[in-house]
């Protein structure tokens, strides 16, 4: 039995989100926040709990959106001092509704804003702990993981099983073109 409409293997963000909200999708892989994102409809949207493999292991992938500072910057230790001083109060970001990501920072997450939020305590509570960026088994960053992340190998394999192909032929297909951009 296929469930999956043929034509969201092609969807983009906006055209996910379309598609949910007019009653076109039922289930959809998202961000956090997406009960935020879409206010009219946050009562009717529930996050499931994170699936379990066939060996019995949960996972999932998270991205980090980073905040680095540069070598070469004309103002290193300004940047610095001001790269702390942002670190430290950007809380007001999700207080007025400016973000929906989740911070990083635990003493931020502490904040009733994000525990009284059900959406979001579900996932602080059951998603982050279990949450791995692609990178984890690398030491450092690397310029191939742009590439990596920015091409979608991953949202391809996701598409594809949702699509109903074969588990095989999809995770064999991400791991070749993975190591075929390791290897360039």
């Amino acid at each position: 039995m296929k469930c999956v409409y043929p034509a969201s293997a092609g969807y983009h963000d906006e055209d996910e989100v379309s598609a949910f909200t007019q009653g076109k999708g039922v289930f959809t892989l998202h961000a956090p926040g997406l009960g935020t994102r879409l206010p009219k409809f946050s009562d009717k949207i529930g996050v499931l709990k994170p699936m379990v493999g066939p060996h019995g292991d949960q996972g999932t992938i998270y991205w980090v959106n980073n905040i680095m500072l540069y070598k070469q910057s004309k103002h290193p230790a300004e940047a610095k001092v001001f790269l702390e001083w942002w670190s430290e109060h950007e809380k007001d970001l999700w207080l007025k509704g400016r973000v929906t990501q989740l911070p990083v920072r635990k003493s931020f997450t502490a904040d009733s804003y994000f525990q009284n939020n059900p959406e979001t305590k579900f996932i602080l509570d059951n998603y982050v702990p279990l949450g791995k960026t692609t990178a984890t088994h690398s030491t450092q960053i690397f310029p191939k993981l742009n590439e990596i992340e920015g091409e979608g190998v991953m949202q391809t394999l996701m598409q594809n099983l949702l699509q109903g192909k074969g588990v095989d032929a999809s995770v064999k297909a991400a791991a070749a073109r993975v190591n075929s951009i390791m290897e360039e």
